[in-house]
């Protein structure tokens, strides 16, 4: 199934070449496609749960065939193998559905923002990051280039919080059953009981679609910020060794942050570490010295390299309370002002917009 959906995917999120109406608020349309996603998503989740439960509840004795029990562990245990593959089938065409809504999000997005573009250099590493959105498949090649988001961490610390993400909403589930069947007693219907996790899997296919719709937005909104304010500091310090000294303590710094994998970051720490010709670093090891670094350089070196570093860090639409506490740390133990690091709350509302360019474009003139 999963392959198939590649194939899918790959297929039509080819380099855009659908023409849009100029005349159209991108920004209105682009709402209004994540609106209808949402209803969507979370129908198919409600759905799913009624297209299993009613079956089962309406004909309990096709469904109770072939039923078995066993001992394990001194626990008795019972098995109705036909209701267990109905439930398994209900599930794939779930998840087979929920992914190619998030297909045709990711491909009507890309229509509306008009990205990639035939031009584009890096059309084909843009195409896989897209597929690997739509597929729900967040873990970017960072790692590929040195960088780690959970750099510190322990393993089973970062398996642990996998495993809850992804049992959520069976958990969710459970635990309003529970609420649910104490609070009504015994002379509640079964089925009103089962049918009580239908709002709980509308809300978490919804936010599943939500983070893939968000995710795809800003990864290709960010694409002409990324070249925009590379290019620019390329420009004015690519020969300097004090700056690209700094770039890895940057982008590690960043990625720790965030502390999730992003697409966006991988490619704007692709493009810095190639434009400066940095060679990759298979592990790099933080050294907890940026701020230090960064007193040691000229005001403007230093301004530009902050405008890296909040670029880097609110290119996924987001800033998280973590990345907020960073700024607020290096604002308060620089010496000198920088204004990059007041206007950060205007540069992300600029970019959500659409509008980070001309926001940056601003910077450069004052």
């Amino acid at each position: 199934m999963v392959w198939n959906l590649k194939k899918i995917a790959s297929q039509r999120l080819s380099v855009n070449q659908e023409i849009i109406d100029k005349e159209i608020n991108l920004n209105k349309e682009i709402d209004k496609l994540f609106k209808k996603s949402i209803l969507i998503s979370g129908s198919i989740g409600s759905f799913a749960i009624l297209l299993y439960y009613l079956p089962c509840d309406l004909f309990p004795l096709f469904f109770s065939l072939g039923t078995f029990s066993f001992t394990l562990f001194g626990s008795s245990i019972e098995l109705q193998p036909i209701s267990q593959i109905y439930n398994v089938v209900c599930l794939i065409a779930e998840l087979y559905s929920l992914g190619l809504l998030h297909i045709y999000l990711v491909k009507k997005l890309s229509v509306i923002i008009q990205f990639p573009r035939e031009q584009n250099l890096l059309k084909e590493l843009h195409k896989n990051e897209l597929i690997k959105i739509s597929l729900e498949n967040f873990n970017s090649k960072e790692k590929e280039i040195g960088l780690n988001p959970y750099y510190g961490l322990s393993k089973a610390f970062i398996i642990g919080i996998l495993v809850l993400n992804k049992a959520k909403a069976f958990l969710s589930n459970a635990i309003i059953k529970i609420v649910f069947q104490k609070f009504a007693g015994r002379y509640v219907l079964r089925l009103y009981t089962d049918l009580i996790g239908m709002p709980i899997y509308f809300f978490w296919n919804a936010l599943a679609t939500r983070e893939v719709f968000l995710r795809a937005k800003y990864y290709m909104l960010s694409q002409n910020l990324i070249d925009l304010t590379t290019e620019y500091v390329v420009k004015k310090h690519g020969n300097n060794e004090d700056v690209k000294k700094i770039l890895y303590e940057l982008l590690q710094l960043i990625s720790i942050k965030k502390r999730s994998f992003s697409s966006s970051h991988y490619v704007f720490s692709l493009k810095l570490l190639q434009s400066f010709d940095v060679p990759v670093i298979s592990e790099y090891t933080i050294s907890n010295n940026f701020i230090e670094n960064l007193k040691k350089l000229p005001e403007d070196v230093a301004h530009d390299i902050l405008l890296l570093f909040v670029t880097g860090m609110l290119i996924d639409g987001d800033l998280s309370k973590r990345e907020i506490k960073e700024i607020k740390k290096i604002k308060e133990e620089l010496d000198n002002h920088q204004p990059i690091l007041e206007l950060c709350d205007q540069y992300i509302i600029a970019f959500r917009k659409g509008e980070g360019e001309t926001f940056v474009r601003n910077l450069f003139k004052e």
